[in-house]
């Protein structure tokens, strides 16, 4: 979450006595303040744009680019370019290490969080990663590492400017920290790609409490985790990289340095000089410290002390330039050395121990030939080879010059070819450096796979849950499962299923029960009164607001005789309701209503009309406003028609009808129901208080339909409805209804109407039928519903079997007689109608609307009253409430 903290209000102080010039201070920073107010605001832009800069698509992609590039360019340059090439890449490298820190810098300057952050370390490091590749850089770095030896003698060995294998080792690693740069463009991505997703959110949001809910991302918990994990297996793999080599015993090879100290003095062994004072040095200086102890006899060129002879000398030289590690191969005596020699400054045996270079030698063995471009005490620029990287210089002074400078400048020097080695290195670092990334990724998706499936994914779904019951009450929580799981998914599933339940598992399930019983407990027209309340405002349930006026068709659904049932069945009485409760409701969902109160022995159901706009249509195009509402009403009637007919066909409700404890009670029971319909406004809106809500309709013609279900039992009849319905219904649903009476409900004229049904017709048990669905004919039997359906309501009375059969066994000349009669009735000549009405109840003596008219008229002798206007006052049954 994004929390704005707002500092407390502090007590407002009057200005008197000592207290005036804290005030006057406080006035006057406070317009200070008002001065700053466009400063700060300017600032935060300024920041802004730094960061739109550093965090765009050109910035992104060239600082990737430059990431891959330090990641591998060092290792291509040695591994696949000579040495002309090292000042491009220098340049690059330089130029790498300038945008590296200038990110860095706007970056910690401009963003609020990231100084000092895990981010910030992680791009510190990476840029000075870079520095020991700089050559400038790399030779002071080098310096510091110089390795010196002692030999036995107290001779010292001087490396100069080649690097030890360990020192070479930790600046690769170094640059194996320029991963983790890697890793932080990555996130910068991901997390710029939800920033914006969240901004998008926001805007779509309707208002602050609406935001912050769209910022709750049920992946911002998967995202923390995972990341937490990548940095703890970066640092991890990078600190097992930079402790290894420090635990690893290292074999150094002094092949190089044992030799060269050979040479040197086997070359000094023939010295001679004619005062014999001294050992000259590469200058043809003398020094006392290193005096020549050899005499030459007269006339002799050697001494006969020497230690070697000059075909042994020569030798002895050039085997020094075959010198390797696997000299000791006897397959490797006759291939070219992998190191070698390219230059070589020793005491010359043939020239009276001199130290000079040596330009050649030749052998029965061999011969060798120094190499010119890389001759010399300073190597050339013509020399191919890079001198820290492709050549390894080999130098050894003897002990008496080592802390003295009278013979600084003794010294034997050897310089090796080692571009090969240097290839082979870069090969297998660019390698190593693609296995450390593939172990990375490898070893964090490992890591947090676990975690994802126990611990992350169980989270996500609790909170996509809450979120869905919050955005929308009615959304089917039907989250985590895959739309194709594959058999290894379902192998896991099912180990596991038949393992300890998790407590996360638990809690998930929780919360799903939790949800479905809060839509089942608010119903569909209460979940949406719920949302529309919980949307307004900054979120929370407030009831006490206006409601909102709505048009809506509403039906009542009352069991009658249920007080005596629930004497008969006691604790199964509960079975029973919700058994009716489950045929009602799903005949009203199937065509397109909703449920609201559930009364015990009763049900509220309702269609919502479609909202008019101004401009006199409806808020959905694809229909007019009439349409729309002929087809509401429509639905309506089908739904109740089929509440009945799935009344007699349901083997659940059967159960019941044969049940021999009811069966003694009632002679030839059956389960009756009272419907009504009835149209009209309604106030929509949750009734109650903190402690209980729920969602209601507030209306009179809600007590309308009440009392409708109530008088149809004064007709005989299962359903009744009023005129506001019939005159929305279309012609063919029309045609199939009886009108029955005229009555006055609290002032109003409300004429009565009813669904005539066959008492002897047998509905239909279709195969794989669903409650409420449209039985088709048999000629319809291969078309899809949908294609039937598509031609609206209006069709379905003509093609639905319930609906077509049910009348088929209809008394048609009960039904002239009975329009005769009601005709007279309304115009006051009673007389005509009782005449009418007695022969309608010839034609069906059980007909109960028949019976019920000519009850009201004989209770005045057919007379009508002088006060007759087409209608008499509705009158309830005597056990109505």
């Amino acid at each position: 979450f994004t929390h704005l903290e707002v500092p407390p209000a502090q007590p407002q102080q009057q200005m008197k006595g000592p207290n005036l010039p804290t005030a006057l201070k406080r006035n006057k920073k406070g317009e200070e303040g008002e001065e700053e107010g466009p400063r700060q605001q300017s600032d935060g832009d300024v920041a802004t744009s730094i960061m739109n800069f550093v965090d765009g698509v050109p910035m992104t992609v060239l600082m990737t680019l430059l990431t891959i590039f330090t990641l591998f360019g060092v290792d291509i340059k040695n591994w696949a370019f000579d040495k002309r090439a090292d000042l491009t890449f220098e340049i690059l490298l330089v130029f790498a290490m300038f945008m590296f820190f200038l990110e860095f810098v706007l970056t910690t300057l401009a963003k609020p969080g990231f100084k000092y952050s895990f981010f910030f370390w992680l791009d510190l490091i990476a840029a000075l990663s870079i520095a020991p590749d700089v050559s400038f850089i790399e030779s002071a770095f080098t310096s510091a590492f110089t390795i010196s030896d002692a030999g036995s003698e107290g001779a010292s060995v001087d490396f100069g400017e080649a690097r030890t294998a360990r020192v070479v080792r930790l600046v690769r690693l170094i640059r194996l920290i320029r991963i983790v740069k890697l890793y932080s463009m990555v996130s910068k991505v991901d997390d710029a790609k939800e920033e914006e997703k969240l901004k998008a959110q926001a805007r779509l949001a309707q208002n602050a409490k609406q935001a912050a809910l769209k910022r709750v991302e049920a992946s911002r918990l998967g995202r923390v985790l995972s990341e937490q994990t990548t940095r703890q297996v970066i640092c991890g793999v990078l600190l097992m990289l930079f402790a290894m080599p420090f635990l690893t015993y290292e074999h150094t090879d002094r092949s190089k340095l044992w030799g060269l100290t050979q040479l040197f003095w086997y070359g000094r062994s023939n010295c001679s000089f004619a005062n014999h004072s001294g050992y000259a040095d590469v200058n043809g200086q003398t020094h006392p410290m290193m005096y020549c102890d050899k005499q030459l006899e007269a006339g002799a060129t050697q001494s006969t002390s020497a230690w070697v002879t000059q075909e042994g000398w020569k030798n002895v030289v050039y085997l020094y330039s075959q010198v390797s590690q696997s000299e000791l191969d006897p397959s490797a005596q006759e291939a070219e050395p992998p190191k070698p020699l390219l230059w070589l400054h020793v005491p010359d045996f043939l020239g009276t121990g001199v130290i000079r270079q040596l330009d050649s030698v030749e052998t029965e063995f061999g011969s060798w030939q120094q190499d010119s471009r890389c001759a010399g005490v300073v190597v050339p620029d013509e020399c191919p080879y890079r001198a820290n990287t492709e050549m390894l210089e080999v130098t050894y002074t003897p002990f008496e010059c080592v802390e003295t400078q009278d013979c600084d400048k003794v010294k034997a020097t050897a310089r090796f070819n080692i571009a090969a080695t240097g290839q082979e290195d870069a090969k297998m670092n660019l390698l190593k450096t693609i296995v450390v990334c593939i172990l990375l990724g490898t070893m964090s998706n490992l890591f947090q796979s676990d975690t994802q499936e126990l611990v992350i994914a169980p989270i996500e779904k609790m909170v996509n849950i809450i979120k869905q019951l919050a955005e929308d009450p009615l959304r089917k929580t039907e989250i985590g499962k895959p739309a194709i799981a594959n058999k290894e998914d379902t192998k896991r599933r099912k180990k596991k299923a038949n393992g300890p339940q998790l407590e996360t598992s638990i809690l998930e399930n929780t919360i799903l029960k939790i949800g479905g019983l809060l839509q089942v407990g608010f119903g569909e027209a209460g979940a949406e009164i719920i949302g529309k309340n919980m949307s307004g405002g900054d979120g929370e349930l407030n009831i006490m607001m206006p409601g909102t006026r709505i048009q809506a068709v509403f039906g009542f659904c009352d069991i009658k005789r249920f007080a005596e049932l629930t004497e008969v069945l006691d604790l199964e009485i509960l079975m029973f309701a919700n058994t009716i409760g489950k045929l009602v409701h799903s005949c009203v969902h199937r065509w397109s209503g909703v449920a609201n109160k559930n009364l015990g022995d009763a049900f509220l159901v309702l269609w919502k009309m479609p909202e008019e706009t101004p401009g006199g249509t409806a808020t959905d195009g694809k229909m007019s406003l009439a349409s729309q509402k002929t087809e509401i009403a429509d639905r309506s009637l089908i739904a109740f028609v089929k509440v009945l007919a799935e009344l007699r066909r349901s083997e659940e409700v059967l159960k019941y009808v044969h049940d021999s404890r009811i069966g003694e009670r009632f002679e030839l029971f059956q389960v009756e129901l009272g419907l009504s319909l009835h149209v009209g406004w309604a106030i929509e809106g949750p009734i109650g208080s903190d402690f209980k809500i729920d969602p209601a309709y507030l209306s009179p013609h809600v007590n309308v339909t009440v009392q409708l279900e109530l008088v149809s039992r004064r007709y005989d009849l299962p359903l009744l409805f009023s005129e506001s319905l019939y005159n929305l219904l279309s012609l063919r649903a029309k045609d199939r209804v009886r009108k029955l009476d005229v009555v006055t409900i609290d002032g109003d004229k409300h004429g009565l109407f009813t669904f005539p049904m066959a008492r002897d017709y047998v509905v239909h048990q279709p195969a794989n039928h669903t409650l409420g669905d449209v039985i088709k004919p048999e000629a319809l039997d291969e078309v899809p519903l949908e294609a039937i359906e598509s031609e609206g309501a209006e069709y379905l009375y003509v093609v639905d079997q319930d609906i077509v059969q049910w009348q088929e066994g209809l008394n048609h000349t009960l039904a002239n007689r009975f329009r005769e009669g009601l005709c007279h009735y309304i115009d006051g000549d009673w007389a005509e109608a009782k005449a009418a009405l007695e022969s309608a109840l010839q034609a069906d003596p059980e007909d109960g609307p028949t019976q019920a008219l000519l009850a009201f008229m004989g209770a005045t002798g057919f007379v009508a009253p002088e006060e007759w206007a087409g209608c008499r006052p509705l009158i309830l049954p005597a056990s109505s409430p």
